[in-house]
């Protein structure tokens, strides 16, 4: 996945958590071809970036909201850490997100996305 400005999967956890401290490795820097050339340049040859944009759609902000709090691996990873009180604050948080992508036929965006193929040497 991409680090989109506008991501209701993200944004939430950085409104209430903070942003993740700075690191030399996060996943979505796969989506940087010149990154990703380099990290696989000692192994791999033809190196081949697909970009593209996944379309989330639910029936409702409650459809959206169960599917962060009850299926989606990294948000649940960080909801069963936290107290009561801030859980709370984060899943309303997801709620504000999606009630910003709500329209007559639910909630719609994008997400960024990266294929990354390449041949071993």
């Amino acid at each position: 996945w991409g680090r989109d400005t506008d991501n209701p999967f993200f944004n939430p956890i950085v409104e209430v958590l903070g942003p993740p401290p700075p690191a030399s490795y996060s996943p979505d820097q796969w989506g940087q071809p010149d990154t990703a050339r380099a990290r696989l340049a000692a192994d791999f040859t033809d190196v081949h970036i697909e970009r593209g944009v996944h379309p989330w759609r639910f029936p409702s902000v409650q459809q959206a909201v169960r599917f962060i709090t009850r299926e989606s691996p990294m948000p649940l990873d960080i909801l069963g850490r936290l107290d009561d009180a801030t859980r709370t604050r984060l899943v309303a948080a997801f709620g504000a997100a999606f009630e910003a992508h709500t329209g007559p036929d639910g909630v719609e965006f994008g997400a960024s996305y990266a294929v990354v193929t390449a041949r071993r040497r």
